[in-house]
């Protein structure tokens, strides 16, 4: 456990590899455009960009170790 944050922190990465993932549906979720570094793209980081591409329709690109995120600024409805 403690390598893997070594490891992260390593890489100048501003999220460890578990919360890299986790922040992807609620950046797509939100509005504008969110940017951070990964310390690298897992099969969990890859699935979770799948899937808000191709079911929210949000724009996302992985340059390195850069992912940016379009967000879609979802609103919850009213009533």
């Amino acid at each position: 456990m403690v390598a893997s944050l070594l490891e992260d922190l390593e890489k100048k990465a501003t999220t460890d590899r578990h919360l890299a993932d986790q922040l992807i549906l609620f950046a797509a979720l939100a509005r504008g455009t969110t940017e951070y570094l990964i310390p690298r793209a897992t099969e969990h980081v890859k699935a979770n960009l799948w899937l808000v591409e191709n079911v929210l329709g949000a724009k996302s690109e992985l340059r390195g170790n850069l992912l940016r995120l379009e967000g879609i600024g979802f609103q919850k409805s009213k009533g």
